[in-house]
């Protein structure tokens, strides 16, 4: 997961480092069912979460056509997607 909002400091997670379960509120629909405590973009992204593990459980599959990906260098692994809903900021 590449994005990371505000409220994982609660569980002591920092900007530098992607704390294990950080998804976990957004599968659930935490921002979804507590809107007051969340960003629109935690909202929005918590919805697309969601909707790809409600997909994923029932086709068994994230969408109906996967991304045709291809490189040419040796030992990388090409980035296809990224769940970051603000493309703009990075995250390492």
């Amino acid at each position: 997961m590449g994005y990371q909002p505000n409220k994982m400091t609660v569980f002591g997670c920092n900007d530098r480092h992607m704390c294990h379960g950080a998804s976990s509120q957004y599968v659930y629909g935490k921002p979804v069912r507590y809107p007051q405590m969340f960003s629109e973009t935690d909202y929005g992204f918590s919805l697309d979460v969601m909707k790809m593990w409600t997909n994923f459980a029932k086709n068994i599959k994230l969408r109906e056509e996967w991304p045709l990906f291809l490189t040419n260098k040796p030992n990388v692994v090409p980035k296809v997607e990224d769940l970051n809903p603000n493309p703009n900021i990075l995250i390492q």
